[in-house]
């Protein structure tokens, strides 16, 4: 499955915006970015690194489900959906991620229609590219 390089389908102010407003975090390897079941504030664009998204069922342990790489988004589940992770996220390489606050991208979708509509765009891209490569089991 490839990914969707979500920063790369927003248009310049849009990311310069983002990078602006969003905290640089540096990870090393095995620092999580989301733990599965703990609230989180922020979502999270990919500056480098590699990380891998893994979800624990109780019969069946931790499960691989997928490794997320340079310019894709991590958390944008558990903000659009207003719920809290239902997986773990934690760096496989040394990386870097933009946190951006949930209020602050909550405010900037509301006041600028045009980062709205580049935001949700890449957002249903990312969305219908993982629903694509999704396992039917």
């Amino acid at each position: 499955m490839s990914a969707v390089d979500f920063l790369g389908a927003l248009r310049p102010p849009d990311i310069g915006w983002i990078e602006a407003a969003a905290e640089a975090r540096r990870l090393a390897i095995g620092d999580y970015v989301i733990q599965e079941g703990n609230p989180v504030e922020a979502v999270f664009f990919v500056r480098e690194g590699l990380f891998r998204v893994s979800v624990y069922g109780i019969q069946s342990g931790t499960k691989f489900i997928r490794t997320i790489g340079k310019g894709e988004v991590i958390g944008e589940l558990s903000w659009l959906q207003r719920k809290l992770p239902t997986a773990t996220v934690r760096a496989q390489t040394p990386g870097i991620v933009l946190a951006l606050g949930r209020s602050a991208l909550d405010a900037k979708l509301e006041a600028d229609d045009g980062f709205s509509a580049c935001f949700f765009m890449a957002l249903a891209q990312v969305l219908a590219s993982r629903l694509s490569g999704a396992s039917i089991e």
